[in-house]
């Protein structure tokens, strides 16, 4: 699990959104102290 700090998630949102596809779990921070976690969940796809 990588901690991030909440301005560089900001900054990189799109690469740890593809780090998150991949299967990793990342946890957002604020002041050094977890604010949200990100994690793959499974889902069914929306037919178009």
């Amino acid at each position: 699990m990588d901690r991030v700090g909440i301005y560089q998630a900001k900054a990189r949102l799109s690469a740890l959104i593809e780090r998150v596809e991949r299967g990793e779990e990342v946890t957002i921070t604020k002041n050094r102290k977890p604010v949200a976690r990100s994690r793959l969940r499974a889902y069914h796809s929306i037919p178009d």
